[in-house]
């Protein structure tokens, strides 16, 4: 049997990839056929161009975490978003292979879906998520959630956060002092952090981090919530032991 009648019928061009791939591809246009159509037909369209595998699996892995998260929310069918997004978070999400930085591209993704698929509140978010590495992920994603446990535990130091430098390094996963602290900088300019360092003699150096209120809430919108308030309640011990059951 020849290539060509072997892949008859197959109209993304996948054949190729095999079975595995072909089920997560079907399993994911369905659920953006369902979630916005034109974003579904752009999806098509992206398979049709033979897509390198790498950027489909990235993408694919984006899909099936968005809608995880989905599935706990109350009538999920029924929620959708705007094209801009959807096609945004497809584009850019295919080329990333960082497993964190594909849980925020899913979380944001699904923090955008609505009933009526008109809000496009996370167009900011998405600018600002182009524009970080796997680096500053990793450390917004460990400075916010640990100042809001010392917020609400009422502990010192909880914004401005005070790191010491070897807990900053091993965050990073980053070992040269200048590297990490042009990490920091980029994340200032995108108006996410403001920072300092406190270097006394004979003691590590302490960096002192303020978070800003634009990264709380990207860090919210990027775990799916779309309200902060919500988000914040999962670092309030107190809060939890009364309501252990929330909704996104």
């Amino acid at each position: 049997m020849s290539e060509t009648e072997k892949n008859k019928g197959d109209i993304f061009g996948i054949g190729p990839y095999g079975e595995t791939i072909k089920c997560g591809v079907e399993s994911a246009v369905q659920f953006l056929e369902a979630l916005c159509l034109p974003a579904a037909e752009e999806f098509g369209l992206y398979l049709r161009d033979k897509v390198h595998r790498w950027r489909l699996k990235n993408t694919l892995a984006i899909i099936q975490e968005a809608k995880q998260i989905l599935e706990k929310r109350s009538n999920p069918e029924s929620l959708h978003a705007h094209p801009r997004i959807v096609i945004k978070v497809i584009q850019e999400g295919s080329c990333i292979d960082d497993s964190d930085l594909q849980k925020m591209w899913a979380g944001l993704l699904a923090s955008s879906c609505t009933k009526d698929g008109t809000d496009e509140t996370n167009l900011i978010f998405v600018n600002i998520l182009c524009q970080i590495s796997s680096v500053q992920a990793r450390i917004i994603n460990y400075l916010t959630p640990e100042s809001m446990r010392r917020f609400h535990a009422h502990l010192p130091n909880c914004n401005p956060i005070t790191v010491g430098k070897s807990k900053l390094h091993e965050v990073a996963g980053l070992t040269d002092q200048a590297v990490l602290e042009r990490e920091l900088n980029h994340l200032g300019s995108l108006g996410l952090i403001s920072w300092q360092t406190i270097r006394n003699v004979g003691e590590e150096t302490r960096y002192i981090i303020r978070i800003e209120d634009v990264t709380l809430r990207l860090c919210a919108r990027c775990n799916g919530y779309e309200f902060y308030v919500d988000w914040a309640r999962l670092y309030d011990v107190s809060e939890n032991n009364k309501q252990p059951n929330k909704n996104m």
